[in-house]
């Protein structure tokens, strides 16, 4: 996923901000050498389309991971000594 995030737009450029439909042919195409897997109900290319979404995309779930682990790690360790303190380890 980092890969296709990242590094694809370098290899596949396509421009999704200033596309202007001139023909009718080009909403919901289907794949070719233009456009990889075909075009969307809008004439947009729909691999542009995931490269351009992508990064933002990927780095919201990458940071949300982070806090959650960060969290997890933090509540999981005040448990666990808290119950070591009063003696209930049963572990």
């Amino acid at each position: 996923m980092l890969l296709f995030c990242f590094v694809g737009p370098h290899i596949y450029h396509t421009d999704q901000t200033d596309l202007v439909i001139t023909s009718v042919g080009q909403v919901l195409a289907h794949p070719s050498a233009q456009n990889l897997l075909g075009t969307d109900p809008n004439g947009y290319d729909t691999v542009g389309g995931s490269w351009w979404a992508g990064p933002p995309h990927l780095r919201s779930a990458l940071l949300a991971a982070g806090i959650a682990t960060i969290f997890g790690v933090f509540f999981g360790a005040v448990v666990g000594l808290c119950r070591r303190c009063r003696g209930r380890d049963h572990g």
